[in-house]
């Protein structure tokens, strides 16, 4: 019982996560699987963009049926992400244990703090998003009056770079993103928050699943406790998006902020020999 039990409650609580709030789930799948599963972290990393990929992919399938991507922006991004994922592996495996470990604890810190600041704060980002430009001079992403987007060369380049930072972190560190994609769409692609939150989860699918390839012989030697992980984590991404619209948001982005500073805190504990 307790080689399939403990795999399925750690990945559920990473799906929850990421059904709850739509990003950060993978910011504790990496401390359990290293912590509590015990992996090492070559492991864990690839095992973490892997969950997080087909549990993304869950709703990427629904948010593709219902039209609510905009795919010229998206696979820019995504292929750009995808092929970054892997050299952040590649630059990961030669970095120290627990530099890797603590750079993702710091990267934790930030990203809680982040989180907590702009707790409440969407109709303000909506309300601005359209005034958004590089430089005080022209957007960097047009739209033409059909709707579609006009992919000049400059909208390209800064998706291109940002699905580039999304891919190196994805691949370092084992984040599928999504605390990055979505702000980065609604910056440079001026989406809004929602077609955003829906587009993420395409490219959280295409560059996790990325990483996990390069990474394959890794993760299929664990063998049955990434199952296990991944069952749980599906399960938590049903239960958590049927609980969130019954949540308050900044309420939700508060309290998912504060046990992503416990996490951070219990990680450098652990790496520090404090706990």
């Amino acid at each position: 019982m307790g080689e399939w039990l403990l795999p399925i409650l750690c990945g559920y609580a990473v799906g929850a996560a990421l059904g709850l709030t739509g990003s950060g789930g993978s910011l504790f799948a990496v401390p359990l699987l290293v912590y509590v599963l015990s992996l090492p972290i070559a492991v864990a990393v690839p095992t973490s963009l892997l969950v997080v990929a087909v549990t993304a992919a869950l709703g990427a399938v629904d948010v593709l049926r219902k039209r609510m991507v905009p795919l010229r922006p998206v696979l820019v991004f995504a292929l750009t992400g995808i092929v970054f994922a892997p050299l952040g592996l590649l630059v990961g495996a030669h970095l120290d244990e627990g530099a890797r470990i603590g750079g993702f604890a710091v990267l934790t810190l930030v990203l809680a703090a982040r989180m907590w600041r702009s707790a409440g704060a969407a109709e303000v980002v909506r309300a601005v998003r359209s005034r958004l430009e590089w430089g005080g001079g022209e957007p960097m992403c047009r739209y033409r009056a059909e709707g579609d987007m006009h992919l000049t060369a400059r909208c390209a380049l800064a998706l291109s770079l940002a699905g580039a930072t999304v891919g190196m972190l994805s691949g370092v560190f084992g984040v599928g993103g999504g605390f990055l994609i979505v702000p980065a769409l609604m910056f440079v692609a001026r989406m809004g928050v929602h077609q955003a939150i829906a587009s993420s989860l395409v490219i959280i699918t295409a560059v996790g699943g990325s990483g996990a390839l390069a990474a394959g012989g890794a993760v299929l030697a664990v063998g049955a406790t990434v199952l296990w992980f991944g069952a749980g984590s599906a399960a938590g991404m049903l239960s958590g998006r049927y609980l969130a619209p019954r949540i308050a948001g900044p309420a939700l982005q508060r309290s998912f902020a504060l046990m992503l500073v416990l996490v951070a805190c219990l990680t450098l504990g652990k790496l520090t020999g404090v706990i």
